[in-house]
């Protein structure tokens, strides 16, 4: 956590610029698309934790454990038995692409488990694949070039939740 708060005092000017933009269109897309409060305010609590999660993805090559508990505290607003079956499905499906190929690592797997309790089942399945489409799209040109690179995971698996929450209605 430390690591984290270091490197968003360090971050240049821009980065956090930016991150202020990304929070106000993500804040403002939530209050267009979402009416009832409870999901107004489960969706800044977990909008806010992705920035987070994906800055410190984006930067430091680490999902630190302590950034996903506003996320599962998110998931608590509203919980279902979808939830929880949400909670074990993403987590499953990402363990079983990191058995088969290295790249995922484990604070991405965390994520999904996290994203899955807050989305419910078919949210996580819709996000997982917006953000994994959308993983490809970014890095598969570099990739090509450069295959030993570390591409962080967490911003494109972020927006596919950003997405998702949206779609699903929170």
């Amino acid at each position: 956590m430390t690591q984290v708060i270091k490197i968003l005092r360090e971050s240049r000017a821009a980065e956090r610029i930016l991150l202020f933009v990304l929070l106000f269109l993500c804040m403002g897309i939530l209050l267009k698309m979402q009416s009832e409060t409870w999901i107004l305010f489960k969706g800044i609590l977990f909008i806010i934790s992705l920035l987070i999660i994906s800055f410190s993805d984006f930067k430091l090559q680490i999902i630190p454990d302590i950034l996903l508990i506003p996320v599962i505290c998110s998931g608590f607003i509203g919980v279902t038995w979808n939830s929880v079956v949400g909670l074990f499905f993403p987590s499953a499906l990402f363990l079983t692409m990191a058995y088969f190929k290295n790249g995922i690592e484990g604070g991405d797997i965390k994520l999904m488990a996290a994203c899955g309790f807050v989305l419910g089942i078919y949210g996580a399945i819709l996000a997982a694949l917006i953000g994994l489409l959308l993983f490809l799209i970014v890095h598969l040109p570099t990739y090509l070039n450069q295959k030993n690179k570390v591409y962080a995971l967490a911003p494109c698996l972020s927006v596919g939740c950003f997405f998702a929450f949206n779609m699903i209605g929170g």
